[in-house]
């Protein structure tokens, strides 16, 4: 994976032994109750040949009443650009301000394999028993 940081203090994507790098907010940031708010990371990153990169809030933020607005960020292999900068939308589901260090830890980039997949129309649905419906896995 390749790392340019936009500036010479941004600590470089450390990964500690589990799946992900962690990566750390490029300032501060305060974002109020109910905002989404876009927090830089000052790195641009170019997954490996065949790869694209996940963007996971790292759950210390989640508990404490953050979340990616979007659910979770995609870093496609072209988004590396001399502009692309890799940021998070961060939104505050508290009722107070919600501050972010910079140089916290926000997220953990993990890299994962593209598959080539192609799509083709059948007819008729696949012949396998019906489950429910949406998000019916037995009991309720």
């Amino acid at each position: 994976m390749k790392v340019y940081r936009m500036a010479s203090d941004i600590e470089l994507p450390q990964q500690h032994g589990g799946v992900g790098f962690d990566i750390r907010a490029d300032v501060d940031y305060v974002i109020q109750p109910g905002e989404v708010m876009k927090v830089g990371t000052g790195l641009i990153m170019q997954p490996p040949s065949g790869c694209w990169i996940m963007l996971a809030l790292r759950s210390s933020l989640a508990k404490a009443g953050a979340m990616l607005a979007n659910g979770i960020g995609v870093i496609d292999p072209s988004y590396c650009g001399p502009e692309d900068e890799v940021c998070l939308l961060i939104y505050n589901s508290n009722d107070h301000p919600f501050w972010i260090a910079a140089g916290e830890r926000i997220a953990q980039a993990i890299v994962m394999p593209i598959i080539d997949t192609f799509v083709l129309e059948t007819e008729k649905p696949p012949k396998q028993l019906s489950r429910g419906g949406f998000g019916s896995t037995g009991n309720v």
